[in-house]
């Protein structure tokens, strides 16, 4: 059976900000988490739904929404891949 993310079917929600401004997501974010811990942000599925939170990452405030977008573009990238 085919996996398409580093032999797993699962994407965690969790983004890293590379320095260089590009995005990384998943498990390879979660492994940043404790080299750069200002530049990945987790939990993010927790506040989706409220208007008023804001994520700093790499010191940048971020919606909700725009972190979560970040997730899906690599979930269309694993999908278009497939």
């Amino acid at each position: 059976m085919y996996k398409p993310y580093h032999d797993s079917f699962l994407l965690p929600s969790v983004v890293f900000r590379e320095p260089d401004g590009g995005w990384v997501v998943g498990r390879v974010a979660q492994r940043n988490r404790a080299l750069h811990p200002s530049r990945v942000f987790r939990s993010l599925k927790r506040h989706l739904w409220d208007p008023e939170f804001r994520a700093i990452v790499a010191g940048v405030e971020y919606t909700p929404a725009q972190l979560s977008a970040q997730i899906l573009a690599k979930l269309q990238e694993i999908a278009q891949a497939a």
